[in-house]
C-alpha cells in the first residue's frame, strides 16, 4: 500500500511556507550538510537527509550517504511525519510493516529497513519538510537519538527563518536604492530645473523695478515682494538641496582629530553678539578622543548659533560639555533659553520644522534636521531636555 498524500490544508499552507522561505531547488548550503551530516553521526545510520515537501514530490535539501535528489511523495516514510509533526516517526523493519512492505525501496534497492524522522515545523506549526534517517538492517532508535532529531529539525527552522529575514533584508536594501535613486533625481530637478525660472522671475522682477522707476507704489511693492518671494525659493531649494547630499562624506570629511582642535576651531564659525557667554568643558578623556572634523564641527556649531539665535534672555548663557567613555562620546550643548515645548520635540528636527519658540527669528527649519543626518551617518543620534533651571541641553552622542 501507498503512504498517505498530504490532506489539502496541509498542502497549501505547506505550499505557502516554502513559497516564503525561498528553499525550493536551491544549491547545497554547509549549515544544512552539517546537520544532516549530525544526524547520520548521532544515529550511527548510513543515510540521513533534509527533505522539504512540494506536492506530490519530496525535494532533498541535504544527503548523508545518497545521491538522491528528488523521490515521489508515495511510499514516502515523511508523509506520515507531515500528518502528525508532534513526534518522531520509527520504522524498525520496513519488510515487516504493511505500510512499507511493498514500497520500491523496501522491496528493490537499496533495501530500506530502519526509519527515523522528525518534522521540520515552521513557528506557525506548519510541517515543511524532515529530517530523517534511514538504515538498511532492521534496528530500533534510543530516547537520545529521537530527542536528537528532534533538536536538528528546530536548528533546521532556524535556518530557514535566517533565510526569510536575509530575503527580506535584501528586498528592503533593494527598495532603499530605489528610493536613493528617486532622490538623487529629485536633487537634480532641484539643482537644474527648478533654480532657472525662479532666478528668471527675481530678474524680471528686478530689470522692472529698474526700468521703470515711476511706477505706481502699489505696482513697486508688488515687484518687491515677487523678488523676495524668488530669493526665498532660491535659499529653500539650496535647503534642500544641501539635505538632500548632507551624509555623503568625503575622505576629509571623516578625517579624524583630537576632540579639543575640533571644538577650538567652532569659535570662527560663529558670529557671538557681546551679552552671550559660551564656555567650553572637556573631560579628560574626551580632550584626547579622535573625531571625523566636518560632521562633528558642523554639529557643535549649529546647536551653538541655535542656543544664540533662540535666547529670550538679556544675557545668553551657553555651555558646551564633552563626556567621553571607551565606547561612546556625549557632546552637550546646554542654553538658559526658553527651552523646548514637549509638542515641539519631535517636530524640530524634521526638515523645515521649527519650534514655537522661535517667533520671528530669521531660519528655515533645515539646521537641526542636517545635524540628524550627520549624526546617523556617524550611527548616533540627537536628542533634547528642558533643563530644571530653565533652557534646553542639546545631547549629540554617537560611538567611537
Amino acid at each position: 500500500m501507498s503512504s498517505p498524500l498530504p490532506s489539502t490544508p496541509t498542502e497549501v499552507a505547506r505550499h505557502a511556507s516554502l513559497a516564503r522561505y525561498g528553499i525550493l531547488d536551491t544549491a547545497r548550503e554547509q549549515a544544512y550538510d552539517d546537520l544532516a551530516a549530525l544526524a547520520a553521526y548521532i544515529c550511527k545510520a548510513p543515510v540521513a537527509a533534509i527533505t522539504f515537501f512540494d506536492g506530490e514530490r519530496q525535494w532533498f535539501k541535504s544527503s548523508v550517504g545518497t545521491e538522491i535528489a528528488e523521490a515521489p511523495m508515495e511510499f514516502s516514510f515523511c508523509t506520515y511525519v507531515s500528518e502528525d509533526p508532534d513526534y518522531t516517526f520509527v520504522v524498525e523493519d520496513a519488510s515487516q510493516d504493511a505500510r512499507f512492505a511493498e514500497a520500491p525501496h523496501v522491496v528493490g534497492g537499496p533495501q530500506i529497513r530502519a526509519y527515523a524522522g522528525s518534522a521540520v515545523v515552521s513557528p506557525e506549526g506548519v510541517p515543511v519538510g524532515t529530517i530523517c534517517v534511514f538504515d538498511v538492517a532492521p534496528r530500533g532508535f534510543d530516547a537520545e537519538q529521537i530527542g536528537a532529531l528532534k533538536s536538528l529539525s528546530r536548528q533546521i527552522v532556524t535556518q530557514l527563518e535566517l533565510r526569510k529575514r536575509v530575503g527580506e533584508l535584501e528586498a528592503t536594501t533593494a527598495e532603499l536604492r530605489a528610493i536613493n535613486d528617486d532622490l538623487d533625481q529629485f536633487g537634480y530637478i532641484v539643482s537644474h530645473d527648478l533654480r532657472a525660472p525662479i532666478r528668471q522671475q527675481s530678474a524680471f522682477a528686478q530689470l522692472l523695478l529698474e526700468d521703470y522707476a515711476e511706477m505706481p507704489d502699489e505696482m513697486r511693492s508688488l515687484l518687491l515682494q515677487c523678488r523676495l518671494a524668488g530669493r526665498r525659493a532660491a535659499e529653500v531649494l539650496d535647503d534642500i538641496d544641501t539635505y538632500l547630499h548632507t551624509g555623503s562624506l568625503n575622505v576629509e570629511d571623516v578625517a579624524k582629530v583630537d576632540l579639543a582642535t575640533v571644538i577650538a576651531s567652532v569659535p570662527a564659525l560663529l558670529v557671538v553678539p557681546p551679552k552671550v557667554t559660551i564656555t567650553y568643558d572637556l573631560d579628560a578623556l574626551a580632550t584626547e578622543v579622535k573625531v571625523p572634523v566636518a560632521p562633528v564641527r558642523h554639529v557643535l556649531a549649529n546647536l551653538i548659533s541655535n542656543a544664540i539665535k533662540y535666547n529670550d534672555k538679556p544675557s545668553p548663557e551657553i555651555h558646551v560639555l564633552a563626556k567621553a567613555s571607551s565606547q561612546k562620546l556625549q557632546l552637550y550643548v546646554q542654553d538658559n533659553g526658553p527651552g523646548i515645548l514637549d509638542h515641539d520635540r519631535g517636530r524640530i528636527f524634521q526638515i523645515f520644522g521649527r519650534g514655537s519658540t522661535a517667533g520671528d527669528e530669521e531660519g528655515r527649519g533645515l539646521g537641526l534636521a542636517i545635524c540628524v543626518k550627520l549624526l546617523r551617518s556617524l550611527h548616533g543620534q540627537l536628542t533634547v531636555e528642558n533643563r530644571p533651571e530653565g533652557g534646553a541641553v542639546f545631547c549629540a552622542s554617537f560611538p567611537l
